[in-house]
């Protein structure tokens, strides 16, 4: 309950699952009533649920007659969504997967289209956002930690050259021990610490700051700055 004498309640299937939610509001009938009082209105923000024969699922609903609904393959993964708009009609959304399972596309009539890609261990190696023009890449040491990201994105310059444009170039440093020991990219430079139990002691970040550059956009002359 919170300080509105405010409470939300749940109720529940015969296999354990939330079918209704909802908020009420619990009026106080005294020192004898107990801490809770008494219901004084019928749940108000009401959330209905529905699930299939194997408990997942299916359907949500709220008294505003906003709607979704979930579809699963025979594998169970999430192959479908559908979800009311506000102001009418909805909006349908489909995932595909590769035969290891890995999500490989998702997109909806809203105009979301999305690829990942993997590498031959099931790796995720890149997101490509069709729609905005947006690819993250990743890397793998051999132990399979994550060595490096990079997001680069189609971007319009004053010039009027539509170029593909590098905003994030993160390269992470691990120790034998498989813990991440630094992270650092051409902006700020990151190095953590850990005590002989393995719990992170420290954290330095030095910020590299550009002064000025030559005609050919090289740095000159840089400061760093140690938090």
């Amino acid at each position: 309950m919170n300080g509105n004498q405010e409470a939300t309640r749940y109720r529940y299937d015969r296999a354990g699952n939330v079918v209704l939610s909802g908020q009420e509001t619990v009026k106080d009938t005294g020192a004898d009533a107990g801490a809770s009082g008494g219901p004084a209105a019928p749940l108000a923000y009401q959330m209905r649920y529905r699930y299939d024969a194997l408990g997942r699922k299916v359907g949500q609903s709220d008294a505003a007659g906003m709607n979704q609904a979930w579809t699963y393959d025979a594998f169970g993964r999430l192959i479908g969504r559908t979800e009311s708009k506000t102001g009418g009609g909805t909006v349908d959304s489909t995932y595909t997967y590769d035969r290891a399972g890995g999500l490989v596309h998702e997109g909806n009539g809203a105009g979301k289209n999305i690829d990942y890609r993997y590498d031959g261990a099931g790796q995720l190696i890149e997101i490509r956002d069709n729609a905005l023009g947006q690819t993250t890449s990743y890397s793998y040491d051999l132990a399979g930690n994550r060595v490096a990201e990079k997001l680069a994105q189609k971007t319009l310059l004053s010039s009027g050259v539509l170029d593909n444009v590098v905003y994030q170039d993160n390269h992470l440093v691990y120790d034998a021990q498989h813990r991440l020991r630094a992270v650092f990219d051409g902006r700020a430079d990151v190095r953590i610490a850990y005590d002989l139990a393995g719990n992170r002691s420290q954290v330095t970040t030095h910020v590299i700051n550009t002064i000025r550059q030559d005609p050919n956009a090289q740095p000159l002359s840089t400061g760093r700055q140690e938090r």
